[in-house]
Formats: C-alpha cells, sequence, structure tokens
C-alpha cells in the first residue's frame, strides 16, 4: 500500500499544476530552454536543425507579444494563422538550445526532433503606402 501511495506522488509532481511561470521580458532569450522560449512572450522557439533550437528575440509581427504555443491569440489577430509545426516534442529531453531542458524526461513521444508550432503571417507583409 505506501509503495502504491508514493508512486501516485511521484506522478502528481510530473503533471503540470497550471499555468506556466510568466518569463519576464527582460530576459535573454539565449538564455532560456525549449519550454521557457516558449513561454516568454518575447522570445521565439527556431528549428535549426534535427532537436536543436534556437530561443531568439522576437521580431515578425506574428510573433511579438504572444506565447509561441497560445494558437487562441495567434488565430484571433488578424493577419495571423496557426502553423502547427511539424513532429516537435516537448518533453525534457527531444531537443535543446543552449540551454539544455530543465526538468526530467515525462513522457515520450512517436516523433520528435522538428517544427515547433508558431504564429505566422497570413499573407505577405501590407506594403507602406507613400506619403
Amino acid at each position: 500500500m505506501a509503495v502504491a501511495f508514493i508512486a501516485l506522488l511521484g506522478c502528481k509532481r510530473g503533471r503540470s499544476t497550471g499555468k506556466p511561470k510568466p518569463i519576464p521580458t527582460t530576459t535573454a532569450c539565449d538564455t532560456l530552454d525549449r519550454a521557457e522560449c516558449l513561454n516568454a512572450t518575447h522570445c521565439t522557439l527556431t528549428h535549426v536543425a534535427r532537436a536543436q533550437y534556437d530561443c531568439r528575440k522576437s521580431v515578425e509581427r506574428c510573433e511579438v507579444g504572444l506565447r509561441q504555443r497560445d494558437r487562441t491569440t495567434c488565430e484571433s489577430r488578424g493577419a495571423c494563422k496557426w502553423d502547427p509545426g511539424g513532429c516537435y516534442c516537448p518533453f525534457p529531453g527531444y531537443g535543446s538550445t543552449k540551454v539544455k531542458d530543465k526538468g526530467a524526461p515525462g513522457g515520450a513521444c512517436a516523433c520528435a526532433g522538428g517544427k515547433p508550432p508558431r504564429c505566422v503571417p497570413a499573407g505577405p507583409a501590407p506594403v507602406p503606402s507613400a506619403p
């Protein structure tokens, strides 16, 4: 009985306990791991090569001020659309930025190392009109 109780406690610790911890906008993007980068509203996680990612400052109109995994907010922006990425696994151990993923592996993915989900422009950037 005690073994089962301990096992259940271990499971609860591995689960998410709610909203992710906010990342201050003063934090340098290249100091964040993948999960922190996806949660930061001023940084964007980009795919470099299989299981290799770069956490850079958000610059595109559909990146700035948005948590990268926030599909609802992305789709509410008129000039943006949701790109689900491909073969991305969010669990620790399935890729890294310059900073190794924090935490113990918490799950398994059938496919990993690919592009993360993101918000992208729905079409070409508008051309500024002449004054």
